[in-house]
C-alpha cells in the first residue's frame, strides 16, 4: 500500500477503506491505485510498455473428483508461479515455460 504506485500490484486505492466500506465494496477492476484510473490496465509491465497477450487453448484438468475430494480448485497458476513469482519472482523455472 505504501509504494506510491511504484509496484505493479498496487492496492493503494483500497488502503483507507473502513471495515464497513470493505464489506459493502462492489466488484472492481484492477488496478485500484490512488494514482491511476482503470485505464492503467492497458499499460503493460514489459519494457516496451505494451501488453503481451498469449492465446491459450483450454485443457481439461487431470484431476478428478470423488466422494473424498468432491471439488477441484483452480488457482490459475502453475506450481512454480505459486511458490516463487508471487513473492520474489526470482525462480528461473517460473519463466521457463513462458
Amino acid at each position: 500500500m505504501k509504494n506510491d504506485g511504484q509496484r505493479a500490484f498496487d492496492i493503494g486505492g483500497l488502503a483507507d477503506l473502513s471495515r464497513e466500506a470493505w464489506d459493502a465494496l462492489e466488484p472492481v477492476r484492477w488496478p485500484v491505485s490512488r494514482s491511476h484510473a482503470s485505464w492503467g490496465l492497458l499499460k503493460g509491465w514489459h519494457r516496451s510498455g505494451k501488453l503481451r497477450m498469449v492465446p491459450v487453448t483450454p485443457q481439461p484438468t487431470r484431476a478428478v473428483t470423488d466422494a473424498f475430494y468432491p471439488l477441484i480448485l483452480n488457482s490459475g497458476r502453475i506450481r512454480d508461479q505459486w511458490h516463487t513469482m508471487t513473492r520474489t519472482r526470482r525462480g528461473a523455472a517460473s519463466d521457463a515455460a513462458y
